[in-house]
């Protein structure tokens, strides 16, 4: 019986303990102590995951939306998670009510106006600390709702947005712009000719044009979906294809795409993944896998944010 008690109380630690450092990373940054109450809930939870797993049932609320109250480590998620503030999330909702009343015809806005509305306030919230009024900055792939947003949110920033072919030489002079801003374009350039692989040429063209027309300490704000995320994961492990959405040409992983924009000769200043898109039921329990086998939970949110500077 002795050697039975520890066996599960290893098993115990090798499970809960991942599902802790989840759960609560913040009060494990201030105090290597966890108190009953702190664990119970998260026991519990365990527990009934694990018997419904061994019992051969679906995981209630599989698939759900699930509102995390707390930062998981490297993945934030939910508003409350993500710690926007209400002015930043009022910016982006009266923008996006403003576009829709002038834009009526504009399907993706009304699809947009609940499924990216805190991508574009946690964007609002990393621009605001490089944009600055009288600054020029080129969107790429800009155009519609979130041109809207941005527009609104910095009215005394000079904007131009990119409707050129981004495979091919930007249409701009060097080191013309402040700013540039890649958000949700990269996973769209294709390759600039097929060779029977994928070889990425027409990304790396475009990072490299991006370098060009940037201002020397010039800063690009990149965002796009993380291969790697939770979310992949789990569609991966639904036998569906591991993509945030199976339209794009190439989605990036957090390390992948950090060494592809410094390969284009930036220097990455700040880089995070964050949860905008997907929260699902099963994250906690999936997190606690990966953990229990070695592998790494940082850096599973569905997006990466980065910002990089053009070094000479």
């Amino acid at each position: 019986m002795g050697s039975a008690i520890v066996a599960y109380k290893r098993a115990v630690q090798r499970v809960v303990g991942p599902l802790l450092d989840s759960i609560l990373p913040q009060e494990r940054a201030h105090t290597t102590r966890v108190t009953q109450e702190e664990l119970l809930p998260a026991v519990t939870e365990l527990r009934e995951r694990i018997r419904l797993l061994e019992n051969g049932s679906p995981l209630k609320g599989d698939g759900a939306r699930l509102q995390y109250s707390r930062t998981l480590p490297g993945v934030v998620g939910s508003e409350e998670g993500l710690g926007i503030s209400p002015r930043l999330q009022a910016s982006v909702d009266l923008a996006i009510k403003n576009h829709i009343q002038a834009n009526s015809a504009d399907a993706y806005a009304k699809v947009a106006a609940t499924q990216d509305r805190l991508r574009f306030a946690k964007s609002l919230e990393w621009l605001e600390t490089v944009l600055k009024p009288g600054d020029s900055v080129l969107e790429l792939g800009g155009g519609g709702l979130c041109s809207a947003v941005l527009a609104a949110h910095f009215p005394k920033v000079s904007f131009t947005v990119g409707g050129f072919e981004l495979r091919e030489r930007f249409p701009h002079a060097d080191q013309k712009f402040n700013h540039l801003l890649c958000m949700e374009v990269i996973e769209h350039v294709c390759d600039i000719s097929y060779q029977h692989a994928t070889t990425l040429t027409g990304v790396k063209q475009c990072l490299t044009e991006a370098w060009r027309v940037l201002k020397p300490n010039g800063s690009m704000f990149l965002s796009t979906p993380n291969a790697a995320s939770l979310f992949t994961i789990y569609r991966a492990m639904k036998q569906e294809p591991p993509m945030i959405y199976e339209g794009h040409f190439r989605e990036f992983t957090f390390e992948e795409m950090k060494r592809l924009v410094a390969e284009a000769g930036f220097a990455v200043e700040r880089a995070e993944t964050v949860q905008v898109w997907h929260f699902f039921a099963f994250a906690p329990t999936l997190m606690s896998f990966l953990a229990s086998e070695g592998l790494s939970v940082r850096d599973r949110g569905d997006n990466t944010f980065l910002i990089a500077r053009r070094s000479e």
